[in-house]
């Protein structure tokens, strides 16, 4: 049986990992399921988030997107490793493009273990969520800022949320955020987290380094800045994200992303993208995804899944690009930095860059209001980036 340890500021062990009930037969009718290779997948769930660790015969399903089209996803990923077993489901925060589709899952899988950071929302789907908790008698524990999932020789380490995030009632920047570490793989899961979480992460002085990002947010214009993505300079980024009109991803991330050297993935470009941690195999295989049979999982729809090695992940990484990057990503000068740079910063454009090199000299960011079309509500977003800096 898989073991599995929680540190919450100590190492306890934790002993829900053993499959409930007796009649998972009636769902699946395999006795033992083949183990999985360790693997992350990043689901295509539509415009939501959810995310797949599977080490062995452990799953841990960060998010479960909107609705029911993570069932979707998982018997894709899955296939005949599917045992209707999952052993933790992790909700980042309470929104209903991350935790719906988890009421789902509970209706037909069996769980060891919910965890979420301790929010609630006053909404109806929230609630069906807590009752069908309830009703399947699944464990449930809240984690933030410096604890821990321990599994073997692999760790989830939570940098965040913080006491004082949690307090601002903000449920995006309050997401858990984490990084999983197995051997020489690191993949940092960031929720929806903006500027303001990037920032306190930064000035914390974690550890962001990481081979993948998951992306922020779904690309939002308001997170993945410069200074963030120069800390973690991933080799792949991966964007969960669908039909939306929200402008997702946000023009602005990916090119932040491309300037430092990053391969983007998205789940409504490449649908389900799979990591393999540790295979060597031909990078970029995508195939039709697998499903189960409809009398054991219910007729779904056939998805697309991109697979990917993480070796050749790392191999392929510039490096000399994102070293570039990070180096220039501290912050542009807005007294000394050329027009060019300059566009780096949100809101600034070509021309917008002119008229800011006219308005020099400045004393402090706040000034940037005396450059035409800046207002207080462009100059809030330049100050929450942290990108312009007066040395």
């Amino acid at each position: 049986m898989p073991t599995m340890t929680i540190d919450k500021k100590r190492i306890f062990q934790l002993a829900v990992f053993v499959l409930v009930g007796f009649n998972v037969w009636v769902w699946y009718p395999v006795f033992v399921a083949p183990a999985a290779e360790d693997s992350v997948y990043f689901l295509d769930v539509g415009q939501g988030d959810s995310q797949l660790v599977v080490l062995s015969n452990v799953k841990i399903l960060i998010d479960g997107g909107r609705n029911k089209r993570v069932l979707n996803a998982l018997d894709s990923a899955l296939g005949q490793k599917n045992n209707k077993y999952i052993d933790i489901l992790l909700m980042t925060h309470p929104e209903l493009d991350h935790y719906g589709g988890f009421i789902e899952v509970l209706r037909r899988y069996d769980v060891g273990l919910f965890i979420s950071n301790g929010q609630v929302v006053d909404a109806d789907e929230f609630r069906v969520l807590k009752n069908e908790l309830a009703a399947k008698n699944v464990p449930v524990i809240e984690l933030r800022e410096g604890d821990a999932i321990r599994h073997k020789d692999a760790k989830f380490s939570v940098f965040s949320p913080d006491k004082a995030l949690l307090e601002k009632g903000n449920p995006n920047e309050a997401g858990i955020v984490m990084m999983f570490e197995n051997g020489e793989a690191r993949v940092l899961f960031t929720g929806d987290i903006g500027f303001l979480a990037e920032n306190i992460l930064i000035a914390k002085d974690y550890d962001l380094n990481a081979d993948v990002l998951k992306i922020g947010h779904h690309g939002s214009k308001n997170s993945s800045g410069e200074n963030f993505i120069a800390a973690v300079l991933p080799a792949a980024s991966v964007i969960g994200v669908g039909q939306n009109s929200y402008g997702h991803p946000a023009p602005q991330t990916l090119k932040t992303l491309e300037w430092a050297g990053s391969k983007i993935y998205r789940t409504d470009k490449d649908g389900t993208v799979k990591i393999v941690l540790y295979d060597n195999f031909s990078s970029e295989n995508k195939t039709p995804a697998r499903w189960l049979p409809a009398m054991l999982t219910g007729r779904y729809k056939s998805s697309t899944m991109l697979t990917l090695s993480l070796a050749q992940l790392k191999n392929g990484h510039d490096l000399k690009k994102a070293e570039s990057f990070a180096r220039e990503a501290v912050c542009v000068d807005i007294n000394t930095a050329s027009s060019e740079r300059l566009t780096k910063i949100r809101h600034i454009g070509a021309k917008r860059a002119q008229l800011l090199i006219e308005a020099r000299p400045f004393v402090s960011i706040k000034e940037l209001i005396r450059v035409k079309d800046i207002g207080p509500l462009r100059l809030a977003d330049i100050l929450a980036e942290g990108k312009a800096c007066v040395l």
